[in-house]
């Protein structure tokens, strides 16, 4: 078990190491302040100890000692470590994650096993000189083994199954056969487990278990696997759980030479039963398409990742769009390290075009990158590739994968996909290389045992978040809540809880999410009888569209707010609407129609003896013309 603490202080090295390579933004202030990319407190500490350690060092050297300075150093030396502590363990409670970009901390291995169910076993390897380490982490106990396999010879034979795979050769089963038996050996009792949560180390990060052998079938017959880079990892991960909802937010880039071709998204969405919504060719690092991605509960990222082995937070996801100001498609890379800023309410992010090319001493660091910095950002599931799929058997992949997850947990679902797409692709290369970081997902009972355990606690996140005045922070909460709610079925607090979302989106600026709870309450309104709540819907929905330039929305909105002005009998609301659709139709540039528009509003404002309102139509005419 000691030795078990020491692997994961040796994980949490390198992983400082790694985020400290790079400049990385905090996403929000508070973090700023712990952690600072190379500033905050925590940096201030750590220089103050490193100075008075030195100067400790230097007076311990001294011949005569000064015993009243060495006692004196010590005491400010203790006295500022303590206060590093103090920092690590506010940021700890303000995001779990956060400390470990600037500190080293141990693993509470028993608390690791009590959180395990009897059939998860957590396999951690560990890539020594002379022999690889391996603990079988489960329950009922932790075992060790080590197996006679140096690195290098680790490293040969992984290179050697990879290339065996890729050119699909018939030499790869008798391969996986051996090298199973050296990773997955019977000395570990895995007979008692159907689910295997891998922590792998070095070139273990370039191999699909899955496809291994073990005492003689293929690994994805007998088990269920998941991956993480560590066992903090996986404990970030399992903290952010959330229930997944059939609806997908899938992006992708505008057709490129060199770059290959991506699913159709209608096509697996539709075979799945799932919702659907594009972001197709557009840069979503900003704006409102940034906005989306941000809030989708399930996000499809279809755009090519780009390994960058000499830096790998400059690694990234290759944007080819298009954009407002310039018609010439346009290419550029969101590189791993600005994805730490992002706050995803996703409770799954698909890779979809995914490679990870296994080269002689690579040692995992872009994967461990990848997913880090998607967990920080929020999401507690990742689904990527191994290796680049062909477009056909990625698309059968994800219609499989995407059906089968609706009443399954993830790495179920994970594993009856690629069952599924052996029948049609057996080739280990085809099905072998999707696999799930982080969290394994809940099935149907575990997501209702859950939202019940949890639905009020997130409520209050989420009032406590809006009276901070942290209002994107209260929609992710609230929609999280919204998932649970709708797993309930408790439709009077689905209700309040589109309210409470589109609020705090308004103060958000995040309109998008803003106009799709209104549509949600103009539903609740519609079926209610509600003339009065539709009339606000219409009404919101008009202003948030023409804010958004989607000038059609906008213009169909506040037609039916006129429709039931009109219904009513209520004739200023009916001149108003008039109005209203001449500033639409005057932003869009619709001049003819904004003019006519106006003076219909204008003449009917007169016949209603309303002075003002007739002189802000008689106004805003002339600035028409």
């Amino acid at each position: 078990r000691e030795a078990l603490q020491l692997s994961e202080r040796y994980r949490a090295n390198r992983y400082v190491g790694l985020v400290s390579s790079r400049y990385i933004k905090p996403k929000k202030e508070l973090h700023l302040q712990y952690w600072g990319g190379g500033g905050g407190a925590a940096s201030d500490a750590r220089r103050r100890i490193s100075r008075l350690r030195g100067e400790l060092r230097k007076l311990e050297a001294e011949v005569p000692l000064r015993p009243e300075m060495i006692e004196q150093t010590r005491n400010a030396l203790a006295a500022v470590e303590a206060e590093y502590q103090e920092v690590v363990a506010a940021a700890e409670t303000e995001d779990p994650e956060l400390a470990s970009f600037f500190s080293v901390q141990d693993v509470d291995t028993r608390t690791v096993q009590d959180s395990l169910d009897p059939q998860t076993a957590v396999l951690i390897y560990l890539a020594g000189e002379d022999e690889l380490l391996i603990w079988r982490l489960a329950n009922d106990g932790v075992e060790f083994h080590a197996a006679p396999l140096t690195r290098n010879e680790l490293r040969r034979q992984v290179s050697t199954l990879s290339q065996a795979w890729e050119q699909r050769s018939e030499t790869s089963g008798a391969l996986a056969r051996d090298l199973g038996r050296l990773l997955l050996p019977d000395a570990l009792g895995l007979d008692n487990y159907t689910h295997l949560v891998i922590i792998p180390d070095d070139a273990l990060f370039y191999l699909p278990f899955a496809a291994l052998a073990y005492q003689g079938d293929r690994v994805a017959d007998l088990f269920l696997t998941s991956r993480a880079s560590s066992l903090r990892a996986w404990q970030y991960a399992r903290r952010k759980q959330k229930i997944l909802e059939n609806q997908l937010l899938w992006t992708g880039g505008l057709p490129a030479p060199g770059y290959p071709a991506g699913c159709d998204p209608q096509a697996v969405a539709s075979a799945a039963g799932m919702g659907l919504e594009t972001l197709t060719g557009q840069d979503w690092r900003q704006g409102e398409a940034r906005q989306q991605v941000l809030q989708a509960n399930i996000l499809h990222l279809g755009e090519s990742f780009m390994v960058n082995p000499g830096r790998v937070l400059d690694s990234g996801f290759r944007l080819n769009y298009r954009s407002a100001e310039n018609e010439t498609p346009q290419s550029e890379v969101l590189p791993i390290y600005q994805l730490f800023e992002y706050d995803l309410n996703a409770g799954l992010v698909v890779l979809e075009q995914t490679g990870f090319p296994y080269r002689e001493g690579s040692d995992g660091e872009e994967i461990i990158a990848l997913q880090r910095s998607l967990i920080y950002a929020g999401t507690p599931s990742i689904i990527m590739s191994q290796w680049p799929v062909a477009a056909a058997v990625r698309e059968a992949f994800y219609r499989h994968f995407y059906e089968l997850m609706q009443e399954n947990s993830l790495v179920s679902a994970l594993s009856k996909a690629q069952f599924a797409l052996r029948e049609e692709y057996p080739d280990p290369r085809d099905w072998a290389g999707f696999q799930l970081y982080g969290f394994a997902g809940m099935n149907p009972a575990e997501r209702e045992v859950f939202a019940q355990r949890y639905f009020m606690q997130t409520v209050l996140n989420g009032n406590r978040a809006n009276d901070l005045g942290y209002y994107a922070d209260a929609v992710r909460y609230y929609l999280a809540a919204l998932a649970m709610a709708r797993q309930l079925h408790q439709e009077e607090a689905i209700g309040r809880l589109y309210l409470l979302i589109k609020n705090n989106a308004v103060y958000a600026k995040d309109f998008a999410t803003a106009s799709e709870a209104e549509r949600r309450l103009l539903e609740i309104a519609r079926q209610s009888g509600d003339i009065g709540a539709q009339a606000r819907s219409y009404r919101n929905l008009a202003v948030w569209e023409r804010n958004r330039r989607n000038f059609p929305a906008a213009v169909a909105a506040e037609r039916s707010y006129l429709a039931l002005a009109q219904g009513a009998g209520s004739l200023p609301a009916a001149a108003d609407s008039r109005l209203q659709l001449a500033q639409i139709y005057q932003v869009a540039g619709d001049y003819p129609r904004a003019i006519a528009y106006t003076d219909t509003a204008r003449r009917a404002f007169a016949e209603l003896e309303m002075p003002f309102q007739t002189f802000q139509a008689a106004s805003f005419l002339g600035k028409l013309y």
